[in-house]
């Protein structure tokens, strides 16, 4: 009896099953997630006077929104319903760095504002 008599075969129908399911996965692999964010720079560089607010020009589902300024003083972030609209998430402060967590949940534009009672250069980006 030759040897190959003996060997047990794999059922075709397994065969095709896993060469699809590996096709599935390389492809899943290669698209970019739904979780991936697009960042838009909004404000940069521009002189900023205690208590001044600056915003972002497009509106999106918003997942983030930062704020820098570039002397470590005080800088916060919210979002707002339109440029110059009306506020829909409260202000979020630090020092020098600051970021918003929004979590997809708000529609609007991201916004930064001068916290410090001194003048700064700002700088935005909003996360959607």
């Amino acid at each position: 009896m030759p040897c190959s008599d003996q060997l047990r075969r794999t059922p075709r129908r397994l065969v095709g099953l896993c060469a699809v399911m590996a096709t599935l996965g390389a492809v899943a692999l290669g698209a970019p997630s739904s979780a991936s964010a697009y960042q838009q720079q909004f404000c940069y560089g521009v002189f900023m006077p205690s208590g001044t607010n600056c915003f972002a020009l497009y509106r999106h589902t918003l997942q983030n929104v930062y704020g820098w300024n570039y002397s470590d003083d005080r800088v916060c972030a919210s979002s707002w319903t339109t440029q110059f609209g009306f506020q829909n998430s409260d202000w979020r402060c630090e020092y020098g760095f600051v970021q918003k967590f929004l979590g997809g949940r708000v529609d609007g534009v991201g916004a930064i504002r001068n916290g410090d009672p001194q003048n700064v250069i700002g700088y935005g980006v909003q996360e959607f």
